[in-house]
């Protein structure tokens, strides 16, 4: 029982975190949507559930059965409880990327980005939910390596191959968006930066997560790294929507009054034009478009609203 936990006490951080987080996102961007407020603080409220779990489990296995350690082979509705929660909220906060990169994109990138997510993700939550039933079904610990090779390696590897290709397609949209202006192009940088960090941190996880299953399929330590997971996804949610503040330190050009406009990419034979709806909730009206000003201002404030997707996905 030592890898639970472990895992428990690297989890407990990563909660500490989120709260963090949600604080200062509702602290900073009192003008997103309603629903959008909804989501971030239903996915919290399913961290702290699963947080809550999670200690449950630790405190049953440690504590409550340290005199009687035929008990620690018997399955805890709190481990395969935290287990969907997980698996819950991994799948909201990788719809959300998806919503994000098919609202950044049009024509065949478009098509081809929902194709993609359209198998990837319901294939995802049908291993996901083969899982949950799997754990209530065999119950008993020792008989859980019954279900190492399928649906527990499936679903983890899709979730790797799900972040990488969010990852890599946002990467896309960027590097194609960028212009011939330094600071643009600094900014461009850096946003690719923030989504392979993204990908990394989640990934390392998972393909640890796999590697432990596959060695050692008879122990439930790679099980219990799902402790872990869960909060890196929620966390990583949470970071991509704070970091808008300071994406837009330094900017030029009051975006109050402005509503939508144009990112061209800069290559000739892939030239293609995206239109961003960026307009701002109840809070700020306007319904200008951009039409003069200082041009490199535009462009970076164009790269910086690309990757500032709440405001643009708070209106439906």
């Amino acid at each position: 029982m030592a890898v639970p936990f472990v895992c428990c006490q690297v989890m407990l951080p990563f909660f500490g975190l989120s709260i963090i987080q949600v604080y200062l996102y509702f602290l900073k961007y009192e003008a997103d949507s309603r629903w959008l407020k909804t989501f971030v603080a239903f996915i919290w409220a399913l961290g702290a559930v699963h947080a809550v779990m999670v200690c449950h489990t630790v405190y049953h296995y440690l504590v409550l059965s340290y005199t009687n350690p035929l008990s620690l082979i018997q399955g805890e509705w709190s481990v395969y409880a935290s287990t969907a929660v997980s698996i819950f909220s991994c799948f909201l906060i990788q719809i959300f990327f998806a919503r994000m990169l098919f609202r950044l994109t049009n024509g065949k990138w478009r098509i081809f980005i929902a194709a993609v997510y359209g198998a990837l993700i319901p294939t995802q939550i049908a291993f996901g939910l083969l899982v949950i039933y799997k754990l209530f079904a065999l119950w008993d610990l020792p008989k859980l390596h019954a279900m190492v090779y399928s649906p527990l390696v499936p679903l983890f590897s899709l979730r790797v191959v799900t972040d990488a290709f969010t990852s890599i397609t946002l990467c896309i949209v960027l590097y194609d968006s960028r212009t011939d202006f330094g600071e643009s192009r600094r900014l461009i940088r850096t946003l690719i930066v923030y989504a392979i960090n993204r990908f990394i941190l989640t990934t390392v996880v998972l393909v640890a997560q796999v590697i432990f299953l596959v060695l050692k399929p008879d122990s439930i330590g790679a099980m219990v790294m799902e402790f872990v997971t869960a909060h890196l996804y929620i966390n990583s949610f949470l970071a991509t929507l704070n970091a808008r503040a300071s994406l837009r330190q330094g900017q030029v050009v009051d975006m109050s009054e402005a509503t939508t406009f144009k990112i061209t990419s800069r290559t000739p034979e892939r030239r293609r034009t995206v239109g961003l709806d960026t307009t701002f909730d109840d809070s700020i009206r306007g319904s200008k478009t951009f039409v003069k000003g200082d041009t490199r201002s535009v462009c970076t404030k164009s790269v910086r609203d690309d990757f500032s997707t709440a405001d643009s996905m708070s209106q439906v």
